[in-house]
């Protein structure tokens, strides 16, 4: 879902014993999009019985001849260090923490001058020159989870602050604050499994403002309304505005407590977002809701050297645009006299995984995931009837290989994954700021193919008596129009 800061899947299922196949059954199926579960904070005081620290760097860079999501850019100049830790406090409490630091310069993003592309749009602001954007990232979580005899209550706190920026006209300047807070209980049921219910909060913030130093470079900014639509009213030279707004999100788990067992888990999130336009007696110009709901349901079933897990999972997005109507101005002051819903936009996905995971007496282990997803894509605006429809199968697989040897251990994985495009189509007017639209069209209309390999190695370090590792990856992308993706990252840390 786009609005959750930390989102993943690590907690379907409960580690009792800390062993490479328990663990392994909570990174399940990373590449997908859509449909990753909430975590809760109750149910991560079972995620491992050891106490860790991780300190780690790592450099990404990709530059690709055309963008694949033209808002998205043609690649990626990044660096990234990431600090994180489990801690047992006693035999009732533990808590954890994240922290990173992120900088990054995204080249040649085109169609948006608003960060965040993918959880505000359509109501965005653009023009028709865009460039590369710098972009700085901070982000911080801490939890806290305390355990009784039959209970287990646990809190987290994210916050994450990005600012992104550009040197040359159109000069944006971007900032982000996104705050997500969460409780959670579970209750430990007498057959076997735990049963959680996990509350969340949100508050969101970006503040937009869009300068020339050269007056001869302006340009009009546009305000986006969804599918090649603008609000021609304030096309032009109003170049601040502000998105805000806030969620909620529930969600509801039922996990075995032994390493065999059927579970499932219920989300919901809601988000309200509203855009307003700076200087204009801060005039609200449109309103995005979002719903998003989660049903997951698995079976999983381990012994001592193997594990074997199916899940199925259906995903539904739905969100809803509303424009603001004004009269005439009185000295910059708009009196609202009406709205339109006319933007919606709706995802229906629907997934099976499977994973088979195994141990040799040699200390090496192995694994096999596969998943396969059906989902549907839509987007109208009833206004101008405009349409923007998708139908894809996704097929992805995951193949892992962990030797163990003398005192350090190799990891080596292979991923590669196909989208067929089963039916798409395509009504949006061919005006100059739509070309971006268009050129992201005859991308997602087509069949995509995907491939990455990694590898991690392990090693103690003498001088300290801890485990350092590197880490290298290479992702390779084949789209239509003969574009090829090439992105490699290197990484190094240290296991405290």
């Amino acid at each position: 879902m786009y609005s959750m800061l930390n989102k993943s899947n690590l907690y379907l299922s409960i580690c009792i014993r800390y062993t490479w196949l328990a663990c392994l059954a909570m990174y399940i199926f990373p590449s997908s999009i859509h449909g990753q579960t909430m975590s809760h904070a109750s149910l991560k005081y079972h995620e491992f019985n050891k106490s860790y620290a991780e300190m780690k760097m790592e450099y990404s860079y990709e530059r690709s001849p055309q963008a694949v999501v033209q808002q998205d850019g043609r690649g990626v100049n990044q660096l990234e260090i990431q600090a994180n830790a489990y801690h047992i406090l006693d035999e009732h409490s533990k808590t954890w923490g994240n922290v990173s630091y992120t900088n990054s310069c995204i080249w040649d993003v085109q169609g948006t001058e608003t960060s965040d592309y993918h959880l505000v749009a359509p109501y965005i602001m653009s023009d028709t020159i865009g460039g590369d954007m710098k972009a700085e990232r901070y982000y911080f979580s801490a939890g806290y989870a305390w355990q009784t005899r039959h209970w287990t209550i646990g809190g987290e706190l994210a916050y994450r602050a990005l600012l992104a920026y550009r040197d040359i006209d159109p000069r944006p300047k971007n900032r982000v604050g996104h705050l997500h807070a969460n409780v959670s209980m579970a209750y430990a049921l007498p057959n076997t499994h735990l049963l959680s219910l996990h509350v969340g909060a949100q508050k969101y913030k970006q503040g937009c403002i869009l300068g020339f130093n050269d007056p001869n470079k302006m340009v009009k900014e546009y305000h986006e309304t969804g599918l090649g639509t603008v609000y021609s009213r304030f096309t032009g030279q109003n170049t601040s505005n502000d998105i805000q707004g806030q969620a909620y999100d529930f969600s509801l788990a039922y996990c075995p407590s032994l390493p065999s067992g059927i579970g499932a888990q219920m989300d919901w999130e809601t988000m309200q977002l509203q855009k307003k336009l700076n200087g204009f007696n801060e005039l609200p110009l449109t309103d995005l809701a979002t719903n998003d709901y989660t049903l997951m349901a698995y079976y999983r079933k381990e012994n001592k050297h193997n594990l074997w897990k199916i899940q199925t999972m259906i995903h539904i997005l739905e969100r809803k645009g509303t424009e603001n109507i004004f009269g005439t101005d009185a000295t910059t002051t708009y009196e609202k006299i009406s709205e339109r819903q006319y933007y919606d936009h709706h995802i229906y996905a629907y997934s099976l995984h499977g994973l088979y995971g195994w141990d040799t007496p040699q200390r090496h282990h192995y694994s096999i995931q596969t998943e396969c997803i059906w989902e549907e894509n839509a987007q109208t605006h009833t206004k101008n009837h405009n349409q923007l429809d998708y139908t894809w199968l996704k097929t992805n697989m995951v193949l892992t290989s962990k030797w163990a040897l003398q005192k350090s251990s190799l990891q080596i994985q292979i991923t590669g994954g196909v989208q067929w495009a089963i039916h798409s189509t395509y009504n949006i007017p061919r005006t100059t700021w739509n070309r971006y639209r268009l050129k992201n069209y005859k991308i997602a209309s087509k069949d995509q193919t995907r491939l990455s390999t990694q590898m991690r190695y392990d090693s103690p370090w003498n001088i300290s008596q801890k485990q350092i590792f590197v880490v290298a990856k290479y992702q390779y992308g084949n789209f239509a129009e003969s574009l090829q993706t090439h992105r490699g990252t290197f990484g190094i840390g240290i296991i405290l």
